[in-house]
């Protein structure tokens, strides 16, 4: 009997191997037909209103991302079609304030997608997630305890009067204009203020962008790029492991410490008041600072085990590209 079963199996096999000899095209038509039916007709996803090409494929929001027209499809699809509003085959939008309960609760029954870990970026040529990036609800609790203080309202009023300077310098740079009569693009000056305040709260000192009236080191140009790329990719972020999110990527370039805009910024601005040794070590740490890197270099050198180099840099840049963002 085993003959001709080895013979039965071998035959089958043959077929099989006919099949995909003889017709890839229909078999990868076939394929394509399959998984745009599964993505329409998941179950529990299927009764939700929404535009019909976008539960089918993704690319349905990734092209309209990319004709920078979402937050006008959004506004228009939720009017169309109500607070719930399939936008994708696994991705709902929600424009009901009264969910927003449900899905933030402490429970954390609702993870971060996969868009948010591509714009981690990586320390020692090594992915470095932060609070914003992370989709893992116990890093993220284990990160909080270590900075969270920080962000408390009495430690950020600490750094009132710094605020207000910036304020000031903001005022007086658009009085100069006026005075001159001369045009400006407000938008820009708004984000100069931004990266000023985020400046002198984390580093406290002021990073040159009202002072100069100008994208200092090409910070907000390099920001506006990585925010596209994040944009677009993150509608498909399963493609990002075959573009920057390559490990060949990582291979091949230098270390992200040598050519990121936003890391190279958040090291500059470090050096300025601490000393990053060759090791990667964070020293003369400032005890009596009331801003966010002297808090937490001296943390660091209090309790090495509680947060380390990796952590500091890591969270100043995550301040020095959210005070690029906020107004972009």
């Amino acid at each position: 009997m085993a003959p001709a079963q080895d013979s039965g199996s071998s035959l089958v096999l043959s077929q099989i191997q006919h099949v995909f000899i003889s017709y890839p095209l229909q078999l990868i038509f076939g394929f394509i037909l399959f998984r745009l039916a599964w993505n329409k007709f998941q179950r529990h996803l299927v009764g939700i209103p929404g535009p019909a090409v976008a539960a089918y494929t993704k690319f349905w929001r990734l092209y309209d991302v990319w004709k920078g027209e979402a937050h006008l499809t959004a506004i228009a699809i939720h009017r169309k079609y109500g607070p719930v509003v399939r936008i994708a085959p696994n991705h709902v939008s929600v424009a009901d304030p009264s969910f927003i309960p449900v899905i933030y609760n402490i429970k954390e029954n609702y993870t971060k997608s996969a868009f948010y870990p591509i714009q981690c970026i990586s320390w020692k040529k090594q992915p470095a997630m932060n609070l914003f990036s992370t989709r893992d609800p116990n890093f993220h609790r284990s990160e909080k305890r270590k900075v969270g203080a920080a962000y408390s309202l009495p430690n950020l009023l600490e750094s009132e009067a710094a605020v207000d300077s910036c304020i000031e310098l903001f005022m007086s740079r658009l009085d100069e204009y006026a005075r001159d009569q001369k045009p400006i693009d407000l938008g820009a000056w708004l984000q100069y203020f931004a990266f000023d305040v985020v400046g002198e709260v984390t580093f406290s000192s002021k990073l040159g962008f009202l002072e100069q009236g100008t994208d200092v080191d090409g910070m907000m140009k390099a920001i506006e790029g990585m925010l596209a790329y994040a944009s677009l990719c993150g509608q498909v972020p399963e493609y990002h492991k075959f573009l920057l999110g390559n490990p060949l990527f990582a291979m091949l370039m230098p270390a992200m410490e040598t050519w990121n805009q936003v890391l190279m910024f958040t090291l500059k601005a470090i050096n300025g008041r601490a000393t990053i040794k060759r090791d990667g070590e964070l020293i003369n740490a400032d005890s009596e600072g009331r801003d966010m890197l002297s808090r937490w270099a001296y943390v660091k050198s209090s309790d090495p085990l509680k947060m380390n180099t990796r952590d500091i840099v890591v969270h100043l840049s995550t301040n020095v590209f959210a005070g690029g963002t906020s107004l972009s």
